[in-house]
């Protein structure tokens, strides 16, 4: 359950029509196709810098940023200058979870010192990400679990240290999945793209254990539609558990 207390947490994707976000995941041993993670629009992306500049911070799983050229940053001056305008810092706050602590030196990520990041790992992964974070000052690692990132904790810290409010989760879909098991997701945007990729290896919006049974599917009410030379832009808020157990009838 998550508790007032905790910062609000948004989750932006865009999947294809049939629920993918990515192709054929990295344990098939199928050779990577990075343009299958690029599939949406210039307005989707337009979107997601839109969403970054309300936002103090931006989350992301270690796999996600590993796979692009990403550096989780507020794009070009007119964000940044969108931002201040806001009341925020021109540069938002960015935090990679990696339970194993394995963390690529030489990724795009890393190489940017504009802002704070935060390598949320756990007390094992610590020792694996912590050498990394000794080489710089701008970047640290943390624990937050013996062996899995305790998201509770994370937020909780994110809001006590460095006074983030809004946050936005980038995916991948395990660290989504994570998310809305517990709890901590306040609202969804999702862009549908008029593609079909098929398949079962290939990474979906929530991966990760699910829900086990429709009492633990999460509920969601739609509060935005539009449709835009092809694409579906949603947004949801979450709703009560009621929601889901009216579901059932």
């Amino acid at each position: 359950m998550k508790t007032a207390s905790l910062p609000w947490l948004v989750i932006n994707m865009a999947i294809t029509a049939d629920g993918k976000i990515c192709g054929p995941r990295a344990s098939t041993n199928t050779p990577p196709d990075a343009r299958m993670a690029r599939f949406s629009s210039a307005a989707d992306h337009r979107r997601l810098l839109r969403i970054r500049s309300t936002c103090d911070a931006v989350i992301s799983g270690r796999k996600t940023v590993e796979a692009d050229r990403v550096d989780l940053g507020p794009g070009s001056t007119y964000w940044q200058q969108r931002r201040v305008r806001q009341g925020l810092s021109p540069f938002n706050k960015r935090i990679v979870i990696s339970s194993s602590g394995k963390i690529q030196p030489t990724c795009h990520v890393y190489q940017y010192p504009f802002s704070p990041l935060l390598i949320a790992t756990t007390d094992a992964g610590l020792e694996r990400s912590g050498p990394v974070a000794q080489t710089t000052d701008w970047i640290q690692a943390r624990s937050f679990g013996k062996t899995h990132v305790n998201l509770h904790a994370l937020l909780a810290w994110l809001g006590a240290h460095w006074q983030v409010h809004r946050v936005v989760a980038e995916g991948g879909g395990e660290l989504n999945d994570a998310l809305f098991r517990d709890g901590l997701v306040d609202e969804l945007f999702l862009t549908v793209c008029p593609i079909i990729f098929g398949g079962t290896t290939h990474g979906t919006l929530a991966d990760g254990m699910g829900a086990s049974n429709l009492g633990e599917a999460y509920g969601l009410r739609c509060v935005e539609h539009q449709t835009r030379n092809g694409e579906q832009f949603l947004r949801f808020l979450k709703s009560r558990p009621a929601r889901v157990q009216a579901l059932k009838a």
